[in-house]
């Protein structure tokens, strides 16, 4: 049998080309939503629709790692790094964790697609 290379190709990917892990996140568009991938990816990422808890963890990281020697993070860590055609990509580098996230959505179809390499 001969290995053949995924036809699928993603931002996320291209970053952490030979992840541990990795989710896959689909969901359908309401009538009437942007179909702009950057937008949804600046929207999924934001402390805004973040779960109550998850910006209060966030709120207490940047409180407790400056003790530890680690600087804080910049308040558009999470910001879209790249763009291409209908996938908007969420990239951080960092020394103990590097996060790539990639945004797709199809205008015809309307799927929402969030894939997340680790």
């Amino acid at each position: 049998m001969t290995e053949q290379s995924p036809c699928f190709r993603s931002l996320a990917f291209r970053e952490i080309p030979t992840p541990d892990y990795a989710d896959v996140c689909l969901a359908v568009l309401p009538d009437g939503a942007s179909t702009e991938p950057a937008e949804w990816a600046e929207r999924l990422f934001s402390l805004e629709s973040m779960p109550r808890w998850v910006a209060a963890a966030m709120g207490l990281r940047q409180a407790l790692v400056p003790l530890i020697g680690i600087p804080k993070a910049p308040r558009d860590t999470f910001r879209v790094t790249d763009q291409s055609g209908e996938e908007a990509l969420v990239f951080v580098r960092d020394k103990h964790l590097d996060f790539a996230a990639a945004v797709g959505v199809d205008p015809v179809g309307r799927p929402i697609v969030v894939e997340a390499p680790r």
